[in-house]
C-alpha cells in the first residue's frame, strides 16, 4: 500500500496539471453515470447498511462478510464511501498471510484530467492481521487522501454495468458490478468523535452543506451487543414522559455526604449512589430497553432512596442505575480495560437523545479471564430524561476477530484496578429526585434498605446535617 506522503505528492502534482488538461469523456465513461453503489466479485462486500453491512464506525468494528472484495459508492453531490476486505499472500513465508479490513468515507471530485480524488472525513479505520508481525492484530485510523488516475464504465453482456478504477500508479483494481443506482451509504458526515478531519475535507463540506442529503439515519448508529447492531424502530413509539423542563439538574450541595472525611477518598474508592434493587441479569440490552429503563428510573427515584455502594467485578449481564454528575469520571469497577471509552449520541425519538459511552476489551486482573472479553456500556438521556441518572450494562463483546489467535491480555496491564478489601459503608440512603431530594433514610432495624416504603424508615432532612459540599460530588 503506498505511503500517505506518496499519495499527497501525487495529488499535488495532479493539481498543477489540471489547468492544462480537460477530461475527454468517451463512450466508456458515458455507458452510465458513476453514481450509485458498486461491488466486486460476488458482491459480498458492500458499503452502507450498519445492521447487516460492513463497518460500524461508532464502534470502530467490522462486520465480516463471507468473501473478500471491494465496494465503492458515489453520490451525485460529491460524497463517497469505500469498503475493502483483502488478503495478501507471502511467497517467502506462505503462512504469513496478511488480512486487511478497511473502511473510509468523505468527499470526492471528478478531476478535469479524468482522475478521481477522495478526501476523507477523518473517521476512517482499518484492521490489519499478520500472523508473523510483532503485533498480529490491531485496529488503526485510516484517513488517507487517495488518487485514482483514471476510471471507465462499460457494459458487460452478462454482468451489466462494470466500473474499472485505476490506482495512482495505473494499477487496475478489481472491476465492480453496479448493484444499486441509489448509493447505499452510511450518513455523509463524521460518525466518530475525531479531530483528524483535514482542512480540505472541511472546505468541501462547507461548500456542499446547504443541499446535501443523508442516505441513512443516525438512529441506526449502533453499539455492538452480542449481534445486536441497531436500535429498533419501535424506539420512536415510546410515550413521552414529561418534558425537558420538568427535569432540572440537582444542586450538588443537596447530595454531598455529611462526612467530610469520606469526601476526599470516596471517588478513588469508587463509592457511588445506586438504585437499591438488583437489575438483570440481562445478556442483551437493546437501545429501546435502555431508554425504557432510564424513563422508569426517573419515576422510581422519586419514591425510592438510593444507597451508597460499590460496583465491583460485575458479572456478564449485570446492570446498575446510579446517580452521577456528567462532569465526573466513572468510578472504578474492578475491571481493567485495554482501550479508551468511546462516546456516541443517538436520537431516541421525539425530544430524546441517548448518550452511549462504551469501553471494550476489559478483563478482571489476576483472574481466570483468558481474554479481554468484557464490555461496559453507560447509557444516559441527555434530552428527554434526567441527565444524572446513568444505566450501566456489563456484557460480552465481540473481540477483534483474528485469523490466528484470540485477543490477548496485555501482561503489563494485568494489575489490580483498586485496593482490596473495599472500605465498609455506613452511610444512610438518600433521595436523589423529587420533593424529598436530599433527605437521608435510616432503616429502623439496620437491615439493608429495599424498595421505597417496603421497610419502616425514618426521614431526616439533610438541611440539619449539611456541611460544605465538594464540587461535583455525586459519588461520595
Amino acid at each position: 500500500m503506498p505511503s500517505t506522503l506518496t499519495r499527497i505528492l501525487a495529488v499535488l502534482a495532479l493539481s498543477l496539471s489540471v489547468a492544462a488538461q480537460d477530461i475527454q469523456y468517451t463512450l466508456t465513461h458515458n455507458a452510465t453515470v458513476i453514481y450509485g453503489t458498486w461491488s466486486s466479485g460476488s458482491n459480498g462486500v458492500q458499503t452502507g447498511s450498519l445492521y447487516k453491512g460492513f463497518a460500524n464506525p461508532a464502534d470502530r468494528a467490522f462486520i465480516y462478510p463471507n468473501t473478500t472484495g471491494i465496494s465503492y459508492s458515489f453520490t451525485d453531490d460529491g460524497y463517497y464511501e469505500i469498503a475493502r476486505y483483502r488478503y495478501t499472500s507471502n511467497g517467502t513465508s506462505p503462512r504469513c498471510i496478511t488480512g486487511v479490513m478497511n473502511w473510509v468515507h468523505g468527499t470526492y471530485q471528478l478531476q478535469p484530467n479524468g482522475s478521481i480524488t477522495t478526501v476523507p472525513f477523518g473517521d476512517g479505520f482499518q484492521q490489519i492481521q499478520d500472523a508473523c508481525a510483532a503485533v498480529s492484530n490491531f485496529i488503526e485510523d485510516y484517513n488517507d487522501t487517495e488518487l485514482y488516475s483514471s476510471w471507465t464504465i462499460f457494459q458487460d453482456p452478462t454482468l451489466g454495468y462494470q466500473l474499472q478504477l485505476y490506482q495512482y500508479d495505473g494499477t487496475p483494481l478489481a472491476q465492480q458490478n453496479l448493484i444499486s443506482t441509489t448509493p447505499n451509504m452510511l450518513p455523509t458526515r463524521n460518525l466518530r468523535n475525531t479531530t483528524t478531519t483535514s482542512t480540505t475535507a472541511r472546505s468541501l463540506l462547507a461548500k456542499k452543506s446547504a443541499g446535501r442529503g443523508d442516505y441513512a439515519s443516525l438512529a441506526t448508529i449502533p453499539w455492538r451487543i452480542t449481534g445486536t447492531t441497531r436500535i429498533p424502530a419501535e424506539i420512536y413509539k415510546l410515550d413521552v414522559y414529561g418534558k425537558d423542563s420538568f427535569f432540572k439538574l440537582l444542586d450538588s450541595n443537596q447530595l454531598c455526604s455529611a462526612r467530610s472525611k469520606m469526601a476526599g477518598q470516596s471517588h478513588a474508592d469508587g463509592l457511588c449512589l445506586r438504585y437499591p434493587e438488583a437489575l438483570g441479569p440481562q445478556p442483551n440490552l437493546t437501545g429501546e430497553m435502555a431508554v425504557n429503563l432510564l424513563i422508569r428510573a426517573v419515576q422510581l427515584a422519586h419514591h425510592t432512596p438510593f444507597v451508597w455502594g460499590y460496583i465491583d467485578r460485575p458479572q456478564e449481564g449485570q446492570m446498575f442505575i446510579i446517580f452521577l454528575t456528567p462532569q465526573l469520571p466513572f468510578p472504578p469497577d474492578g475491571i481493567r480495560y485495554q482501550e479508551q471509552e468511546q462516546k456516541a449520541l443517538i436520537p431516541a425519538g421525539p425530544g430524546r437523545e441517548l448518550e452511549v459511552m462504551e469501553v471494550k476489551y476489559g478483563f478482571l486482573p489476576n483472574s481466570s479471564d483468558g481474554t479481554a472479553w468484557r464490555v461496559r456500556r453507560r447509557f444516559r438521556l441527555t434530552r428527554g430524561g434526567h441527565q444524572q441518572l446513568v444505566l450501566i450494562h456489563y456484557g460480552r463483546g465481540n473481540p477483534i476477530r483474528n485469523l490466528f489467535a484470540t485477543t490477548a491480555i496485555i501482561p503489563s496491564l494485568n494489575q489490580p484496578v483498586r485496593a482490596y478489601p473495599l472500605r465498609a459503608i455506613n452511610e444512610p440512603a438518600v433521595f436523589v429526585l423529587g420533593d424529598k431530594t436530599g433527605q437521608k433514610v435510616y432503616p429502623n432495624t439496620g437491615a439493608p434498605i429495599g424498595m421505597g416504603e417496603r421497610q419502616p424508615i425514618v426521614l431526616v432532612n439533610l438541611a440539619f446535617h449539611r456541611i460544605k459540599s465538594v464540587a461535583g460530588c455525586a459519588t461520595v
